[in-house]
């Protein structure tokens, strides 16, 4: 093993005053070269996830309507105690917020995509060069894509919630510093 003396006076340091430099062992090495090839080496997509109908859809659905009520307990109860004077929570209550927004389209989009007749579209349903034709219903077909961009609402949602799980980190580590003296 190799280690680095600690940067810090050995005083402040409350670990061994030993990081540990680098370590590469035949197990990691091979765990990431397996990953690396497996990630290069794709033989089919598994990127669109198709639900069996009905009860696939059902039971998607009813996972998103519960996760919109479990979201908007949260910010209820953000709210109500104050806890959104902090900066951390009033990132996870944005968080929230975008993910309740992201969970309403999703679940519009798959309702309206339940109510699109395959002539809407040019190619098989499980073929990725599926398009879709707009002049046939061009109300019924823009809303149909642009709530299947849903991920523009759920990156942001997740950007939000680790910057604030983040605050809560960087917070903690500050608490923790002050009540070792420094």
């Amino acid at each position: 093993m190799l280690y680095l003396k600690c940067s810090t006076a050995p005083r402040r340091c409350r670990h061994t005053c030993k990081r540990l430099a680098s370590r590469v062992t035949p197990l990691r090495l091979t765990s990431l070269a397996l990953f690396f090839w497996i990630v290069t080496q794709p033989s089919t997509l598994w990127a669109l996830q198709v639900h069996p109908a009905p009860e696939g859809l059902f039971a998607h659905q009813i996972a998103h309507l519960f996760f919109i009520l479990s979201m908007g307990i949260l910010v209820y109860w953000l709210q109500s105690n104050n806890l959104v004077r902090e900066r951390g929570w009033r990132f996870v209550q944005l968080s929230c917020i975008l993910f309740i927004v992201w969970n309403c389209c999703a679940f519009t989009g798959h309702w309206l995509s339940s109510k699109m007749v395959p002539e809407m579209f040019i190619g098989a349903t499980s073929d990725v060069d599926r398009r879709l034709i707009v002049s046939r219903s061009p109300t019924l077909a823009l809303a149909y894509y642009f709530l299947n961009m849903d991920h523009l609402l759920c990156v942001p949602a997740i950007s939000f919630l680790f910057l604030g799980l983040r605050a809560f980190y960087r917070q903690a580590r500050l608490e923790e510093a002050g009540e070792d003296g420094y």
